[in-house]
């Protein structure tokens, strides 16, 4: 199935979504630009809204099959951004990354502690494997909740929440050369 149909599955289960740059041929960012993914941008690649069509990025998410099709249309390799807070869902995200010291930070022996704290709270999930090597373990969000802790990633190195922002879905390429894809 390619990105428009898998899109356009995404939005007639209800979730809205924001069609995002994609990592081309090449192994670089889609968008063009020189410096996307530098510190000299704030863009990471594969990962940005595609403001031709989304101007205020998330702002402009939808559900709304018609739009999303013709989205897709223009750009078939578009990348799939699901807005996290507007779907009513929270993602756990799990990665292993450098931190400022250069040390490597392993969210996967996190994990456990986090379902330790969390298991009673949030039961039934369904898992992605992130294209960079990581998961997105979504949640339903409870229906009065409005907004994630700040500073999550300190108390669970490598594990951040996403709720006011977007995750990528698959089958949605990444900059690794990998895709994401449910488990």
């Amino acid at each position: 199935m390619d990105n428009k149909q898998k899109a356009i599955q995404y939005a007639r289960a209800g979730f809205r979504l924001i069609p995002l740059w994609w990592i081309d041929e090449n192994g670089s960012c889609a968008c063009g630009d020189s410096e996307c993914g530098t510190p000299a941008s704030r863009n990471n690649p594969g990962k940005h809204p595609l403001q031709k069509l989304v101007r205020d990025g998330r702002d402009n998410s939808t559900n709304n099959v018609d739009i999303i099709s013709s989205w897709w249309e223009k750009y078939p390799k578009a990348n799939i951004g699901l807005d996290c807070s507007r779907s009513g869902v929270i993602v756990v995200d799990v990665d292993m990354h450098q931190d400022k010291k250069g040390n490597t930070v392993n969210g996967f022996e996190t994990l456990e502690d986090l379902e330790t704290t969390f298991k009673e709270k949030f039961d039934d999930s369904v898992t992605a494997e992130t294209g960079g090597g990581g998961l997105h373990i979504f949640y339903k969000a409870p229906k009065d909740f409005t907004s994630c802790p700040s500073g999550f990633g300190r108390n669970f190195p490598g594990v951040d929440l996403k709720f006011n922002g977007y995750v990528l879905l698959s089958p949605s390429n990444h900059k690794s050369g990998s895709s994401y894809r449910w488990s």
